[in-house]
């Protein structure tokens, strides 16, 4: 019997960058990127079920508009 090799589990790095610009005096506009780096601490991905593949790093890019009245 031999088990499948899982990552060995270590730190996540979590990063955010945000700004606000006021368009208008009711209208705002903020962008915000995020990455993650090893996340889950370096878990096995769920989702490749063949290999113990560690979850990948990502990045989001987001957009949030405010409008008040």
């Amino acid at each position: 019997f031999l088990a499948k090799s899982q990552p060995v589990r270590k730190s996540e790095t979590f990063i955010e960058a945000t700004y606000q610009y006021q368009i208008t005096d009711h209208w705002q506009l903020q962008g915000t990127l995020q990455y993650t780096r090893n996340p889950g601490g370096g878990a096995a991905d769920a989702n490749n079920t063949a290999s113990a593949r560690k979850i990948p790093d990502a990045t989001v890019v987001g957009l949030r508009t405010n409008l008040s009245f």
